[in-house]
């Protein structure tokens, strides 16, 4: 290589044989390129940082949000089905089904203000008394699917139930989701 043509000779010729012009632009963007350099650095490392703890600041609240209302919703179903469990004529029912106490206490009404969508009544053996589906969007009942009865009859296991301090309850697990059952005495 020839010695003319290598960085140094570059930079000395730059920097004793230059113009002040030449000079002033080399100096510039090198001023230029290393601001840059430096902003890019701080919004990385400070900048990014703090919008990052920002998110999870703000993931975790609204998760926090939506686990006290969720908690709430969950003691409102249940305080509402531990008051169907504790009432005698629901008692009678599912001993004796009888289609007066779905004409009195099953209408759509009872859905709306309930603000459910399936309430469904089992023997102490798991054996289906009686089930009704709501369908908000029709604002009416609607048949039960076959498929929700057979899933109910074949699996048994769906039903986790709980005794404590002399009273029966649970949960349903279904794939998507889950639904409680009252606090019955044992």
């Amino acid at each position: 290589m020839h010695p003319n043509r290598s960085p140094n000779a570059f930079l000395h010729r730059l920097l004793v044989r230059g113009t002040i012009r030449k000079k002033t632009l080399a100096i510039l963007a090198v001023t230029f390129l290393s601001s840059f350099l430096l902003l890019h650095t701080v919004s990385q490392y400070v900048l990014l940082q703090s919008f990052k703890e920002l998110e999870i600041h703000t993931t975790r609240h609204g998760l926090t949000q939506i686990g006290k209302e969720l908690d709430a919703s969950l003691e409102v179903l249940d305080t509402l089905t531990r008051d169907w469990a504790w009432w005698d004529d629901a008692g009678e029912f599912v001993a004796s089904p009888t289609s007066e106490f779905i004409a009195t206490n099953l209408g759509d009404e009872t859905f709306v203000g309930m603000k459910v969508d399936l309430v469904g009544f089992f023997a102490p053996d798991g054996r289906e008394v009686s089930l009704h589906l709501y369908d908000a969007a029709q604002g009416k009942q609607v048949e039960v699917p076959a498929s929700l009865r057979a899933v109910l009859q074949e699996r048994q296991g769906l039903v986790s139930m709980w005794i404590q301090k002399g009273c029966a309850w649970g949960l349903w697990f279904f794939p998507r989701d889950r639904c409680s059952l009252p606090r019955v005495p044992s």
